[in-house]
């Protein structure tokens, strides 16, 4: 090899052999930035090309329904292997898992997300020190007998603050018998949707103007919920944010709307249109890294489209 060519490291080759293993691995591309690049890997093993079924044909609503509140683990071997041999079923399963993943999935990306920062800043850390630095100091021989102790010293104060913090902050031991009044019900689901993912965008209106008008006010919420200049990752919330718009516009285009025939037919084609927009903002987004150049780009589409909805041109022809 020559000096100065780049090694491409294959996301395959840190897959694991267990299904256990695969399935925690798997959830970490799915709520990564390199899952375009794992479905390329597998597509081109399995010479896989895009399905005309759907992820939910495929394992069925039951599977999807466990998979979006407590993880792929929940999915039987022979199921995960469809997924893995038809990759591209990976896009519509992380549409899906950013729009309605419950709170096994928030915390999925929480820990990837600290986990990046923290390799971030050790490579920074590591590119510092000294490049043969010792890590020991040298010990003299005649005072070896010190290690040993040294060792015990620290395992034995280790334990200590262990056993010191189970004592002060740890289940109470024997534990108490739990009465059936004093068994907390478990809190309600509460939806974390927004846009036109929530369970009630698609109502009932007075007239098709109010309905088309109740979908752009949905899309406008894109500002409550896009990340602030001063987020951390802001590059990583914002994808998350397009993906999520990506699964509302393809309920768009799947729904029965309460409007008209022609004007349903209409909108689900502007929907259809408005994702393969979306599609391209996302790889753009990917690309770049000063995610403020791309921002005013999302900004501009929401506004044509909520203009296109309000003005009833996405249910109209030209």
């Amino acid at each position: 090899m020559h000096s100065g060519e780049t090694v491409v490291k294959l996301l395959l080759s840190d897959l694991p052999e267990t299904h256990e293993l695969t399935a925690e691995w798997l959830e970490r591309q799915l709520v990564g930035m390199e899952l375009s690049q794992l479905v390329t890997e597998l597509a081109a093993v399995h010479r896989a090309s895009r399905p005309v079924d759907t992820v939910r044909t495929t394992l069925g609503n039951d599977a999807i329904s466990r998979v979006l509140q407590r993880g792929l683990k929940e999915l039987p071997q022979e199921l995960l292997r469809k997924v893995m041999i038809q990759p591209f079923h990976l896009f519509e399963l992380q549409e899906l898992v950013f729009a309605y993943g419950g709170d096994y999935w928030r915390r999925k990306e929480s820990e990837l997300d600290l986990k990046q920062r923290v390799e971030a800043d050790w490579r920074k850390l590591k590119a510092k020190l000294p490049v043969q630095t010792p890590l020991l100091p040298t010990i003299p021989s005649g005072s070896r007998w010190l290690v040993p102790s040294l060792v015990g010293v620290l395992l034995g104060a280790a334990l200590g603050f262990v056993g010191c913090y189970l004592w002060l902050n740890g289940p109470e031991f024997p534990p108490k018998p739990r009465t059936q009044a004093s068994v907390t019900p478990p809190p309600p689901v509460v939806s974390n949707a927004w846009g036109w993912n929530k369970p009630d965008a698609v109502t009932v209106a007075a007239t098709p103007q109010a309905y088309l008008e109740r979908l752009a006010t949905l899309a406008e919420e894109w500002k409550t919920v896009v990340p602030s200049a001063n987020t951390p990752n802001r590059k990583l919330q914002i994808l998350i944010r397009l993906l999520e718009l990506r699964a509302g516009c393809t309920r768009l285009s799947e729904t029965n709307h309460p409007i008209p025939a022609e004007q349903q037919k209409k909108l689900k084609e502007t929907a259809l249109k408005w994702c393969e927009e979306i599609d391209v903002l996302t790889q753009n987004t990917q690309k770049v890294d000063d995610i403020t150049l791309m921002v005013p780009f999302i900004e501009q589409f929401l506004e044509k489209v909520i203009g296109e909805l309000r003005s009833g041109r996405a249910t109209s022809n030209p």
